[in-house]
């Protein structure tokens, strides 16, 4: 599994991102260290796409990006780029 926007398959920058942050319970990170259930970090999951931190960064620079995306269509990062 690599990131979704760019394709890198190094784990060590790999992270999950939030497709709708409205649904949002808990990162994923603080739901493993406070010892959430397996079935509900795996819940959490489904919410999200990995992608690595450069790509993380620029999703979260682009105010338009919430306003295209949905848990049903995510978008490719040149689909909200200027």
């Amino acid at each position: 599994m690599g990131c979704y926007e760019c394709g890198i398959h190094d784990p060590d920058i790999l992270l999950f991102h939030h497709i709708n942050p409205d649904n949002k319970v808990a990162s994923i990170s603080d739901m493993v260290r406070d010892g959430a259930l397996v079935s509900e970090i795996a819940d959490e999951i489904r919410k999200c796409v990995v992608v690595c931190w450069n790509c993380h960064r620029k999703i979260h620079g682009d105010i338009n990006f919430y306003r295209s995306i949905s848990n049903d269509n995510y978008s490719s990062s040149s689909d909200w780029e200027e």
